[in-house]
């Protein structure tokens, strides 16, 4: 039995008008996999994703705004906290912090947007989906003002050093490693995933 931590269901149906959501649960059933997590990277979408995981038994979904994502105006804290409360939500996220080519400015509002979905978390005691793209420092700088809170969650599609794993796993956090895992030049990567203690890996 295995568990998709982290896909995108609506996407692949946008991308791919044929198909449908029951048809792709139904083949990812067929190869084991028994439930999935839907991740929220905009709210725009939410409603959408609510619909989904209301249809389907095996669907959960989060609530959140990806980094790359975040406007001007940042999701508050309360906003989350307000959507979390819906039927199916377990996580809040994808969030975190992503520099690559991100100006100045980009960098302090997805600081903000982060710190939001760090507060609704830590009021509603659910886990986060964290990004982290070049910006492994200021995340863990960021977590470590709310290590009293005991957060829990996963680094999403990690790909950083083992130093940087054994951080995430400090704070109490999972690991996922996505395909990128497979590719003949990520050795380094294949080598921290060596070092991480089965229980904290995810897919």
């Amino acid at each position: 039995m295995l568990i998709d931590s982290h896909c995108h269901l609506d996407y692949i149906v946008e991308r791919n008008p044929s198909d449908n959501i029951t048809d792709i649960i139904k083949r990812a059933q067929q190869n084991d996999v028994s439930h999935m997590l839907t991740v929220c990277i905009d709210l725009q979408q939410f409603q959408k994703l609510v619909k989904i995981a209301s249809n389907q038994t095996n669907v959960d979904i989060t609530v959140g705004v990806h980094p790359t994502d975040v406007k001007e105006d940042v999701v508050t804290p309360e906003k989350l906290v307000e959507l979390g409360t819906e039927n199916n939500v377990l996580a809040f996220g994808e969030t975190g912090l992503d520099y690559f080519r991100s100006t100045r400015d980009e960098i302090v509002t997805q600081k903000e947007s982060f710190i939001s979905h760090i507060e609704a978390a830590v009021e509603t005691k659910k886990p986060l989906v964290i990004h982290a793209r070049d910006s492994f420092d200021d995340i863990y700088k960021i977590l470590n003002n709310y290590r009293s809170y005991d957060l829990r969650g996963v680094m999403h599609c990690f790909t950083g050093t083992l130093d940087e794993a054994k951080q995430a796993l400090d704070l109490g956090f999972m690991i996922s490693f996505s395909g990128i895992i497979t590719f003949k030049n990520a050795k380094e990567l294949q080598m921290v995933a060596s070092e991480i203690p089965l229980e904290y890996i995810l897919i």
